[in-house]
């Protein structure tokens, strides 16, 4: 029964509550809210608090409207509108399940309501039942053919399923319906953004703000295109433009943070994302990401800071027990490796090292490849599998749900699951959280753990991982003897010396981003103190013009200094290696360092200065290299190291004959003996695993190429 009877002048509360409904439909909240809440005062009817709580869901007031439509559900538990808003309430909060099931409601009450199928598709797919969604949507389509919403949100599923013609299509049939719609042309900007075409997706852009000039999604769109071409001085004015038309969205600020990081402005991208993370109501998980990377760029965090918020990242996503094993030890083991980077990318060399020297008689081998444009990288890696197994071994997942995924994985029957991406671009942890595999391993592509529960273990060795440091990871630390290994390049440029009276250069390759203050601050000390020497920066990130000048104005500050730095942008995988042999010493940043950009100086016998410390990637290459004198303990002795090396022209000279040799000769070039370390850490792990045991955590084991 409704709690509330007719009021003697609900009469008089019709003009408020028609007022309020003109007004909404124009778009002009504040005043619709007021006009329904001075109905309410007249008349508390089931409609005016149905009408209040949907005008302070577009307000964003959650916790106001939530009240409103239940006191409203409670006077009228049939009415499928006030589910359908109820549903909406918590559609806008992230809160997939609960959203879901008021749309269900709803629709056990209004079965034929098209909308309702929409809505539903939408959080179905947020829930990963992506088959459940297009269904959805191809149901309200059955209902009603010519609602270009439902044509357009099956687009962007059938878009998710690598589909792309026949998104379009979809797309297509939306705008006959409705064909003003800005947000039609959002959302075929989305489609090619995620098939990575770049200029459709720009176009597309362009012509939704022709339509809706103000449209802050419109802008925050463009300014995602334009980050993914590169363009990022033009992306960061398009999301400042959707912050300044919405400025408390946070996507917007997480969007915001992740240019101007890859601007080289990591104090200013933590300050954003963090922002962003304390606004958000969804998607908080993949902003903690987003900001547990900028960490790693900033010295003044400790690794403690790190783990703790990797571990206040996962707790937002609900593990799965692992599934058991289907394996006997007298089997081959199923390796699973999942990796985003299986095309032309540095971080593809680990992967065709495994590839390339597994033992094929006691594992065998599948790959999950989250690559959404495959080039000839991928085309060479998958045929490094046995011919016989590249079509069944080999699976693309980029255009597959988690759900799908992990299905997939289980249908393998896979018993070692191999995370290649950590927390870097197109990672699929969420999938390890549904734990597939009975034993999980992190840490052979990008050298740092996840927090992510139920991840077993995590590659690593002294260097980059200190001892005294396991404690802080959730995952078991697997000590490699030797972490990083590298393939050197088939063609290379030969080795020429630097003439005896040339000007003293210094230099690095490394991404804008790992250069914070205190390395800038660093390199310019140790360049006054060198009358004359020029200093090279090279990074892709400066080929954007406005990203250069932003950066060239840090550069400025030091004055007459300035003039002695030379900024360059991306050139040939040739000529970057050519740029190294400019260089008299390679200055690796801190505390994210280099790896291939530390190999490859090294290759092009350029000694390289790195400073210790936790997840020290340089200290690794150096301690196998065989040149620890090259690792710095402080930042003092890391600049007084360049200022001695530097004045030692004999010493430079040295170094610039034997680098290269060394490296050949080192542990880091002995791709087959690492992959075999690899395989004695699987077999040890898998007969503890059998023993009903795990390696303890947190705990350490050393491992040899003669384990196995």
């Amino acid at each position: 029964m409704c709690p509330h009877e007719p009021a003697p002048d609900a009469p008089q509360a019709t003009p408020w509550s028609l007022e309020g409904e003109k007004a909404y439909r124009k778009g002009d909240l504040k005043r619709a809210r007021a006009a329904y809440q001075k109905a309410l005062e007249l008349s508390r009817s089931p409609e005016n608090l149905n009408g209040l709580g949907l005008v302070l869901i577009d307000l964003k007031a959650y916790s106001e409207a939530q009240p409103c439509l239940e006191e409203a559900l409670a006077c009228l538990p049939d009415q499928a509108e006030i589910l359908q808003n109820l549903g909406l309430l918590f559609h806008r909060q992230g809160q997939w399940q609960k959203a879901a099931e008021y749309y269900l409601q709803a629709l056990g009450k209004a079965p034929l309501q098209a909308e309702i199928f929409v809505s539903l598709s939408e959080v179905l797919e947020r829930l990963g039942k992506r088959k459940e969604a297009i269904e959805a949507c191809e149901q309200a389509l059955f209902l009603e053919p010519k609602l270009a919403e439902a044509h357009q949100n099956l687009g962007l599923l059938l878009s998710k399923t690598g589909r792309l013609p026949a998104a379009l299509r979809q797309m297509e049939q939306a705008l006959l319906l409705k064909p003003d719609a800005a947000s039609i042309y959002l959302s075929i900007a989305q489609v090619f953004f995620e098939h990575e075409q770049g200029a459709q997706a720009f176009k597309a852009c362009q012509e939704a703000l022709k339509r809706e000039s103000s449209q802050a999604e419109a802008y925050a769109q463009l300014g995602q295109v334009l980050n993914q071409v590169g363009e990022y001085e033009a992306a960061r004015q398009c999301l400042q433009e959707a912050l300044r038309l919405d400025p408390q969205n946070p996507r917007f600020m997480a969007y915001f943070g992740q240019i101007a990081l890859m601007q080289g402005e990591a104090e200013s991208a933590r300050e954003w994302l963090e922002s962003a993370y304390a606004q958000s109501l969804e998607g908080q998980d993949e902003i903690l990401i987003h900001l547990d990377f900028c960490l790693r760029c900033l010295p003044t965090v400790s690794q403690q800071e790190r783990r703790a918020l990797q571990k206040k990242s996962w707790p937002l996503l609900q593990a799965s027990p692992a599934r058991p094993a289907k394996n006997s030890s007298s089997e081959r083991l199923r390796i699973g490796y999942v990796s985003a980077d299986l095309r032309q990318h540095s971080a593809a060399m680990t992967s065709e090292m495994l590839l390339r020297h597994h033992n094929l008689e006691k594992f065998e081998i599948f790959v999950y490849a989250n690559v959404f444009t495959p080039d000839s990288e991928t085309l060479r890696l998958k045929s490094l599998l046995p011919e016989g197994e590249r079509d069944s071994h080999w699976r693309n997942i980029a255009y597959l749900s988690d759900a799908e995924v992990v299905e997939q994985i289980r249908e393998d029957q896979i018993d070692l699951l191999v995370d290649m991406n950590g927390q870097t671009k197109g990672h699929r942890l969420k999938v390890f959280l549904q734990h597939p595999a009975p034993l999980q391993f992190t840490g052979l592509g990008y050298g740092d753990a996840t927090g992510l529960p139920g991840m077993d273990y995590f590659f690593s060795d002294a260097q980059i991982t200190p001892r005294s440091s396991v404690s802080e990871f959730s995952e078991t630390v697997l000590y490699l003897p030797e972490f990083m290994h590298w393939t050197p390049p088939d063609t290379a440029p030969s080795l020429v010396p630097r003439a005896k009276a040339a000007p003293l250069v210094l230099g690095t390759g490394n991404s804008l981003f790992k250069l914070n203050q205190q390395v800038l601050q660093c390199w310019h000390e140790i360049l006054q103190a060198l009358p004359g020497a020029r200093l090279r920066i090279k990074a892709t990130a400066l080929g954007d013009a406005g990203t250069r000048e932003r950066f060239l104005q840090k550069i400025k500050a030091w004055g007459a200094l300035a003039q002695q730095v030379e900024l360059l942008g991306p050139s040939s995988h040739e000529e970057h290696l050519a740029f190294y042999q400019e260089l008299d010493l390679v200055l690796d940043p801190f505390p994210y360092q280099g790896g291939v950009s530390t190999l490859e100086a090294l290759w092009m016998s350029r000694p390289v200065l790195s400073l210790a410390g936790p997840m020290s990637s340089g200290s690794s290459i150096l301690t196998a290299l065989g040149h620890p004198e090259l690792i710095a303990q402080s930042v003092e002795d890391y600049q007084q190291k360049a200022l001695d090396l530097l004045h030692d022209r004999s010493r430079l000279q040295s170094y610039h004959q034997s680098l290269r040799n060394d490296l050949l000769t080192s542990p880091l070039c002995q791709s087959e003996n690492f992959v075999k370390t690899v395989e004695a850490a699987y077999t040890r792990c898998w007969q503890a695993y059998l023993q009903k045991e795990k390696l303890k955590s947190p705990t350490h084991i050393e491992l040899s190429a003669g384990f196995c």
